[in-house]
């Protein structure tokens, strides 16, 4: 049995991170509700969204919403070195079947500045 796509008994996200961009082009990065840093996004270059020491748990699915009206990139590995996962498509992608490993870092690819007021929310489950 499933509901949207997520096992029985996996409806609840471990772990989340936010990425809003206010109304002058801000961009701050939420980790499990907490206030992160504020950054600027440089395209081309990966943002570590999620740390090595912060990935304590095995990823199985994600489900990710976007409203910056951008694709992104979805990667993991190492700094200069990141593997790219999944495409995140304009609105998101819903649940995906996704394997990452605990202690793998998670980052983020922007192809064009995201627009002013703007948010992406990705889930994990595991």
């Amino acid at each position: 049995m499933s509901f949207m796509g997520i096992p029985r008994g996996r409806r609840k996200a471990f772990s989340q991170v936010r990425i809003v961009t206010d109304n002058v082009g801000a961009s701050k990065l939420y980790r499990d509700g907490d206030a992160g840093t504020v950054f600027t996004v440089t395209l081309g270059a990966w943002l570590e969204i999620v740390s090595v020491a912060q990935n304590t748990q095995n990823v199985n699915q994600i489900e990710i919403f976007d409203s910056t009206g951008e694709t992104k990139y979805l990667g993991t590995g190492a700094a200069a070195a990141e593997v790219l996962q999944t495409h995140i498509v304009p609105g998101g992608t819903g649940v995906a079947s996704v394997r990452i490993d605990a202690g793998t870092r998670l980052t983020l690819k922007y192809l064009v500045t995201p627009a002013t007021n703007s948010e992406t929310v990705i889930n994990f489950f595991d």
